[in-house]
């Protein structure tokens, strides 16, 4: 049996690279590594920085396609469009649904596994969507709203679960950890809050106004606290030496976590105590490890379907509407309490891997 992996596996997103790993964890587990193996054509398939973290050395001819048994489109938002334009969709088309609707042309088994499906703003790509989810054996959407997305393509089998993110356990990352971090966290003897930043950010006046001076005010209030920034992926950004200046002449202790992959990325958000970002899978990990998370995302949509699926909305503020007092409102009312992830939506997300095990051994013993 050979299964192929299909998802945003070519860049260094912490979200993507963490369902990667998930997935080629739990499957190579379940059938062995000579089993499994990722979608490989330049400039879409597997990136250098997934390989490096999986040590995934195996590299597929086109003839090796021919033998592929299943096709598992793993986790992520990919199925939907966060912008409307032509040259996006056409490139989310290439990426992502050719392979899938090859697939189906040459009778493979499709699975769609916790997907964020919808808006789609093209009728080429919605064709091509609604094609593959009505040909898989399993579509497993991660939300109601995608569900409802589904439903309104005249589709009635998809199943609503959670992100598959929510399954992960302390088993999964540990003793994956980079002597860096554990280096970090051993000299800090304060609760730490992580500034999440992403890799092209600028310490500009807007990001300073709304996010740095209120986050400096809370902390000059509460001096149990130091700040710990970094990003998800494998760049610092720009001004870190310019953020580093700010928090020196506030007399506040701040330092650096340096990313590597995602396994020391989940490792240290289990240690720290509180979270302030604006992307999806950092904040469901946190979540997950019972931290306190303030979410205030670029784009709304898909972080705010989570945040109200655990009864947490309120800690969601999408980053575009936030003034210069939210964020310290925000830190007020919630640095004290963690997030209890309720267990009907953790039970959700762990089906979503034992579903697709559970269908792919079925098929492997009717041969």
């Amino acid at each position: 049996m050979k299964i192929m992996l299909h998802g945003a596996i070519n860049g260094t997103n912490f979200g993507d690279c963490l369902f990667a790993g998930m997935f080629y964890d739990s499957l190579t587990k379940a059938f062995g590594e000579d089993s499994v193996v990722f979608f490989d054509m330049k400039p879409f398939g597997i990136g250098n920085h997934i390989r490096k973290g999986l040590q995934y050395r195996t590299k597929l001819k086109l003839s090796d396609y021919q033998h592929v048994d299943h096709l598992v489109y793993i986790s992520g938002g990919y199925f939907g469009d966060s912008n409307k334009s032509l040259k996006g969709s056409m490139i989310r088309y290439i990426r992502y649904l050719m392979v899938g609707l090859y697939a189906i042309k040459r009778k493979k088994n499709v699975y769609v596994i916790g997907l964020e499906v919808g808006p789609i703003h093209h009728t080429f790509v919605k064709k091509a969507i609604r094609r593959i989810l009505s040909k898989a054996n399993i579509v497993i959407v991660r939300n109601e709203d995608s569900l409802e997305y589904v439903r309104s393509m005249g589709l009635d089998h998809a199943i609503c679960t959670a992100d598959t993110a929510i399954s992960i356990t302390q088993e999964d990352f540990a003793g994956k950890e980079s002597d860096s971090t554990v280096q970090l966290l051993d000299g800090i003897n304060k609760k730490i809050i992580f500034l999440h930043l992403l890799p092209y950010d600028t310490i500009d006046d807007v990001f300073l106004r709304n996010i740095i001076n209120p986050l400096i005010r809370f902390i000059r209030l509460h001096d149990e606290y130091c700040v710990v920034y970094g990003t998800d992926g494998g760049k610092r950004i720009n001004d870190f030496e310019k953020l580093d200046q700010i928090f020196l002449e506030h007399n506040i202790t701040a330092l650096e976590h340096r990313y590597t992959d995602w396994y020391d990325m989940c490792y240290f958000l289990n240690k720290v105590d509180v979270i302030l970002t604006r992307k999806l899978h950092v904040g469901i990990i946190g979540s997950k490890f019972n931290k306190s998370v303030i979410s205030t995302p670029m784009h709304l949509y898909k972080t705010l379907r989570f945040y109200k699926q655990i009864g947490e909305e309120g800690r969601c503020v999408q980053y575009t509407k936030l003034s210069d007092e939210t964020v310290f409102d925000l830190l007020n009312q919630y640095a004290d309490k963690k997030i209890r992830i309720p267990n009907e939506v953790v039970s959700l997300s762990n089906q979503n891997l034992s579903m697709l095990i559970a269908d792919l051994k079925k098929r492997e013993e009717k041969k």
